[in-house]
Formats: C-alpha cells, sequence, structure tokens
C-alpha cells in the first residue's frame, strides 16, 4: 500500500500536518508551563539560586512527560492518518488494478465493490464496460468465423485491405488463383503477393476514386480473371478495398475455340 504513490500524497500531507500541530501545541504548553512555574515559585521562594536549579529540574522532568505524550500523540495520529487515508486510496488502487487488467484483456474480472458513493458507481460502470467488451469481442469473433466460412465456400478469390493496401481478410481460392500461400498473408502489403501490374495499378486508382472498376487480368499463362475493385464501406469513408477475382479461363478457352 504505501508503494503507491497515490496512498503517499494521501497519507504523508496529513501526517505532517499532525506532527506540525502536535509539536506546536507542545512548545506552547512548555513556555505557558514555564511561565506559570516561574511566577509561582517566586511568589512562595526567595532564593533565586535555590528557585532556578529546583525549577530547571522539575522542567526538564515535565519536558521529558510532554515529549512522551506528543510522541505518543504523533505515533496514534500516524495511525488514524494511515487507517483513513487506506480506505481512501485502497478502492481507488483497486480502481486501477481493474482497469490495467482490462486493458491486457482479462475481460473476465470483475470488481465487488463493498461501500456507496461515488467509487462504488464508477466500479459498477466499470463492471458493465467489462461486460459490454466482452459481449462486443465474442460477437466480433463469431461474425468473423461466419465470415471465413462464407469465404471459405466462395468460388471467387476475394482480398481485402485496408487504405494502406496492407491485407486484413484473404480466402483460400485468392491464394490459388494469384499463386500466394493464403495463410501467411494477413498483414502483408498487396504487392508483396500479388505480382500483377495492372491489378496494384487499379487497385491504387479505386482506393484514390472510389469507384468500382472491373477488368480481365492474366496472371499465369493459361490462366484468365475477371477481377472486381471497389472500396468499402459504400456509404461513409474509406476504410479499405476489396478485390473480387472470379476464374473465366474456361469462357475464355471456349470463346477461342468459337
Amino acid at each position: 500500500m504505501f508503494s503507491s504513490r497515490f496512498f503517499r500524497r494521501i497519507f504523508l500531507p496529513y501526517l505532517l500536518l499532525i506532527c506540525a500541530v502536535a509539536g506546536a501545541i507542545g512548545v506552547f504548553a512548555a513556555l505557558r508551563l514555564r511561565e506559570f512555574y516561574l511566577q509561582s515559585a517566586r511568589a512562595s521562594l526567595h532564593n533565586e539560586a535555590v528557585l532556578q536549579s529546583a525549577l530547571d529540574q522539575q522542567l526538564h522532568l515535565l519536558y521529558g512527560a510532554m515529549a512522551t505524550v506528543v510522541s505518543v500523540a504523533i505515533v496514534l495520529g500516524a495511525l488514524v492518518c494511515f487507517y483513513f487515508a487506506s480506505r481512501t486510496a485502497g478502492p481507488v488502487l483497486e480502481l486501477k488494478e481493474f482497469a490495467e487488467a482490462l486493458a491486457r484483456g482479462e475481460l473476465n474480472r470483475r470488481l465487488l465493490p463493498s461501500e456507496g458513493g461515488e467509487i462504488t458507481h464508477l466500479a459498477a460502470a466499470l463492471n458493465t464496460m467489462a461486460d459490454s467488451l466482452g459481449r462486443l469481442l465474442s460477437q466480433t469473433s463469431k461474425d468473423r468465423a461466419e465470415l471465413l466460412a462464407i469465404l471459405a465456400s466462395m468460388s471467387e478469390g476475394v482480398i481485402a485491405t485496408d487504405r494502406r493496401q496492407r491485407i486484413v481478410v484473404v480466402n483460400q481460392r485468392a491464394g490459388d488463383l494469384y499463386g500466394f500461400p493464403w495463410q501467411q498473408a494477413q498483414g502483408k502489403l498487396l504487392w508483396e503477393l500479388v505480382r500483377n501490374e495492372d491489378i496494384l495499378k487499379a487497385a491504387t486508382e479505386v482506393l484514390a476514386s472510389r469507384e468500382q472498376k472491373a477488368f480481365q487480368v492474366s496472371p499465369a499463362s493459361g490462366l484468365f480473371l475477371e477481377v472486381t475493385a471497389s472500396t468499402y464501406p459504400a456509404d461513409s469513408a474509406v476504410e479499405g478495398l476489396i478485390l473480387v477475382a472470379h476464374d473465366t479461363t474456361q469462357s475464355v478457352r471456349y470463346q477461342e475455340l468459337r
């Protein structure tokens, strides 16, 4: 607890305040007591030397007792400060640890607030946020699995990139048509895998103009593809590019035979 900077910022100012107040009270009481002793002794005695010696001896004993009382008061005050600082800083430190756990992806962790007030409301809000994030990630994973299942069953090759033409989604058919290992394609730039100049040029043009473009290419000998390039989403700012390739080799050969 004491290693926390937040706890020290709460505890140390109160401790210093208690020490200062206790010390000031002790000094003030000692001066007043000395003055009182002097006045009382002078009224009853006439020998100043005996008076001063006896007074100093009694005051030394009294100062020692007062110092002990002030020290005990400071220690008790420090314990009280530590208790209240712990009660104040403890829930805040728990919230901090919980937020760090959420940042690490530990979405199953929850807070158990035991007191009322703003800290409890904040803890409940963080728990609700963790629930929402968990449901969102679960739904996102489910949607992605469904999307990959759909793409895997398609006869067309599909490549989706971001605005920098970095591949985010690709199916096996695209790897077969373009001739690259589709399992390691995610995260790579389009030009690293697709070596056809016409496709790369069309991708750049479509991202710049936001206009769909369809064209035919032949990435390999005896293979003919009809490629459609378009941006997504259609009704807001461009987030990336989608390339859909359809194998038209049989159609082209049939036309050549005719």
